[in-house]
Protein backbone atom coordinates (compact mmCIF):
# COMPACT_ATOMS: atom_id res chain seq x y z
CA UNK A 1 0.00 0.00 0.00
CA UNK A 2 1.26 3.51 -0.94
CA UNK A 3 3.06 2.43 -3.75
CA UNK A 4 1.36 2.51 -7.07
CA UNK A 5 3.50 1.42 -10.67
CA UNK A 6 6.65 1.54 -8.78
CA UNK A 7 6.16 5.23 -7.44
CA UNK A 8 5.32 6.85 -4.31
CA UNK A 9 2.01 7.88 -3.28
CA UNK A 10 1.44 11.13 -1.54
CA UNK A 11 -0.08 10.72 1.74
CA UNK A 12 -3.40 12.35 2.19
CA UNK A 13 -2.48 15.63 4.67
CA UNK A 14 1.08 15.90 3.99
CA UNK A 15 0.99 19.19 2.72
CA UNK A 16 -0.98 19.98 5.62
CA UNK A 17 1.98 19.22 7.99
CA UNK A 18 4.05 22.04 6.81
CA UNK A 19 1.10 24.27 7.02
CA UNK A 20 0.70 23.88 10.42
CA UNK A 21 5.00 24.32 11.15
CA UNK A 22 4.98 27.28 9.28
CA UNK A 23 2.43 28.84 10.79
CA UNK A 24 4.00 27.68 14.30
CA UNK A 25 7.02 29.24 13.23
CA UNK A 26 5.56 32.63 11.94
CA UNK A 27 3.29 32.50 15.08
CA UNK A 28 6.33 32.56 17.62
CA UNK A 29 8.05 35.29 15.60
CA UNK A 30 5.20 37.11 16.65
CA UNK A 31 4.81 36.42 19.95
CA UNK A 32 8.27 37.38 20.49
CA UNK A 33 7.77 40.35 18.58
CA UNK A 34 4.76 41.39 20.56
CA UNK A 35 6.02 40.18 24.15
CA UNK A 36 9.27 42.20 23.32
CA UNK A 37 6.86 45.24 21.96
CA UNK A 38 4.42 45.04 25.13
CA UNK A 39 7.79 44.74 27.82
CA UNK A 40 9.58 47.44 25.89
CA UNK A 41 12.27 44.97 26.39
CA UNK A 42 13.21 46.34 29.66
CA UNK A 43 14.01 42.64 30.16
CA UNK A 44 17.02 42.62 28.34
CA UNK A 45 19.22 45.15 30.03
CA UNK A 46 21.47 42.94 31.89
CA UNK A 47 21.42 40.45 28.72
CA UNK A 48 22.54 43.73 26.72
CA UNK A 49 25.32 45.01 29.20
CA UNK A 50 26.68 41.54 28.98
CA UNK A 51 26.62 40.82 25.57
CA UNK A 52 28.02 44.61 24.35
CA UNK A 53 30.89 44.05 27.43
CA UNK A 54 32.01 41.26 26.09
CA UNK A 55 31.78 42.18 22.77
CA UNK A 56 33.85 45.72 23.11
CA UNK A 57 35.98 44.33 25.66
CA UNK A 58 34.86 47.47 27.61
CA UNK A 59 32.21 48.09 30.65
CA UNK A 60 29.02 48.83 29.64
CA UNK A 61 26.56 49.58 32.24
CA UNK A 62 23.31 51.30 32.07
CA UNK A 63 22.18 52.91 35.16
CA UNK A 64 18.46 53.89 34.60
CA UNK A 65 15.60 52.77 32.60
CA UNK A 66 16.05 50.76 29.38
CA UNK A 67 14.39 50.02 26.40
CA UNK A 68 15.07 47.84 23.03
CA UNK A 69 12.69 46.51 20.97
CA UNK A 70 10.94 46.19 17.42
CA UNK A 71 8.95 49.11 16.77
CA UNK A 72 6.68 48.45 14.76
CA UNK A 73 9.70 47.33 12.34
CA UNK A 74 12.58 49.80 13.03
CA UNK A 75 14.67 49.30 16.57
CA UNK A 76 13.92 51.61 19.36
CA UNK A 77 16.61 51.90 21.98
CA UNK A 78 16.60 54.58 24.95
CA UNK A 79 18.99 54.50 28.08
CA UNK A 80 19.49 56.42 30.73
CA UNK A 81 22.78 56.61 32.31
CA UNK A 82 24.43 54.51 29.73
CA UNK A 83 28.35 54.87 29.86
CA UNK A 84 30.94 52.86 27.82
CA UNK A 85 34.62 52.51 29.96
CA UNK A 86 37.74 53.53 28.01
CA UNK A 87 40.54 51.53 27.88
CA UNK A 88 43.18 51.81 30.82
CA UNK A 89 45.48 54.03 29.03
CA UNK A 90 43.24 56.75 28.24
CA UNK A 91 43.20 59.76 30.08
CA UNK A 92 39.65 59.70 30.42
CA UNK A 93 37.40 57.04 32.68
CA UNK A 94 34.64 56.41 29.96
CA UNK A 95 34.60 56.53 25.93
CA UNK A 96 31.17 57.70 26.03
CA UNK A 97 27.92 58.21 29.01
CA UNK A 98 24.98 60.22 28.54
CA UNK A 99 22.10 60.84 30.62
CA UNK A 100 19.89 59.77 28.21
CA UNK A 101 20.59 58.49 24.69
CA UNK A 102 17.04 57.63 22.77
CA UNK A 103 16.82 56.93 19.26
CA UNK A 104 14.90 54.85 15.89
CA UNK A 105 17.68 52.37 14.03
CA UNK A 106 16.53 51.74 10.39
CA UNK A 107 16.69 47.74 11.02
CA UNK A 108 16.22 46.75 7.23
CA UNK A 109 18.91 48.92 6.02
CA UNK A 110 21.03 47.56 9.19
CA UNK A 111 20.25 43.99 7.98
CA UNK A 112 23.07 44.86 4.54
CA UNK A 113 25.36 46.35 6.50
CA UNK A 114 24.39 50.40 6.33
CA UNK A 115 23.86 51.75 9.89
CA UNK A 116 20.96 54.86 9.47
CA UNK A 117 19.45 56.53 12.50
CA UNK A 118 16.10 57.76 11.83
CA UNK A 119 16.28 59.92 14.78
CA UNK A 120 18.83 60.46 17.78
CA UNK A 121 18.02 62.23 21.25
CA UNK A 122 20.65 62.85 22.97
CA UNK A 123 20.71 64.68 26.74
CA UNK A 124 24.19 65.30 28.28
CA UNK A 125 26.20 62.99 25.81
CA UNK A 126 30.03 63.09 26.35
CA UNK A 127 32.36 61.46 24.00
CA UNK A 128 35.78 61.20 24.50
CA UNK A 129 37.52 60.10 20.63
CA UNK A 130 41.27 59.97 22.03
CA UNK A 131 44.79 58.44 20.17
CA UNK A 132 47.16 57.50 22.43
CA UNK A 133 50.60 58.75 22.26
CA UNK A 134 52.07 57.15 19.72
CA UNK A 135 49.36 56.57 17.62
CA UNK A 136 48.86 53.45 17.44
CA UNK A 137 45.25 52.93 19.05
CA UNK A 138 42.63 54.59 19.27
CA UNK A 139 39.40 54.78 22.42
CA UNK A 140 36.95 54.36 19.59
CA UNK A 141 37.96 50.87 17.96
CA UNK A 142 35.69 48.09 19.72
CA UNK A 143 36.69 44.86 20.58
CA UNK A 144 40.03 43.11 20.62
CA UNK A 145 42.58 45.83 21.84
CA UNK A 146 45.49 43.90 19.55
CA UNK A 147 43.60 44.39 16.36
CA UNK A 148 44.75 47.31 14.26
CA UNK A 149 42.79 50.79 14.81
CA UNK A 150 39.85 51.60 12.62
CA UNK A 151 38.77 54.55 11.30
CA UNK A 152 36.05 56.62 12.97
CA UNK A 153 32.64 55.85 10.72
CA UNK A 154 29.14 56.87 12.32
CA UNK A 155 26.05 56.30 11.23
CA UNK A 156 23.52 58.20 9.07
CA UNK A 157 21.43 60.75 11.21
CA UNK A 158 18.42 61.87 9.59
CA UNK A 159 16.88 63.91 12.77
CA UNK A 160 18.56 64.91 16.13
CA UNK A 161 18.12 66.32 19.33
CA UNK A 162 21.62 67.02 21.14
CA UNK A 163 21.81 69.25 24.32
CA UNK A 164 24.71 69.48 26.89
CA UNK A 165 26.63 67.56 25.08
CA UNK A 166 30.45 67.58 24.65
CA UNK A 167 32.88 66.06 21.82
CA UNK A 168 36.43 65.69 22.91
CA UNK A 169 39.16 64.51 20.15
CA UNK A 170 42.48 64.33 21.33
CA UNK A 171 45.82 63.47 19.30
CA UNK A 172 48.97 63.85 21.32
CA UNK A 173 50.64 62.63 17.83
CA UNK A 174 49.42 65.70 16.05
CA UNK A 175 49.75 68.18 19.16
CA UNK A 176 45.78 68.53 18.49
CA UNK A 177 43.37 68.80 20.64
CA UNK A 178 39.54 69.79 20.14
CA UNK A 179 37.21 70.57 22.90
CA UNK A 180 33.55 70.93 21.16
CA UNK A 181 30.77 72.03 23.52
CA UNK A 182 27.14 71.63 22.09
CA UNK A 183 24.37 72.90 23.85
CA UNK A 184 21.14 72.73 21.81
CA UNK A 185 21.12 71.05 18.17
Amino acid sequence: EGLQGGGIQRVPGGDVGLAVVLATIIGLILLAWAILFITKGRFLKPYFERYTSEQAFRRVDVAGDFQLYFNPINIKFLAEGLTISNPAWASRKNLFESKRIDTNIAAVPLIFGRRRLNWLDLVDGNLDLEWDKTGTRNTWTLGDPSKPPEPLEMPVIRRASIVGSDLRYLAPQMDFVADIKIETV
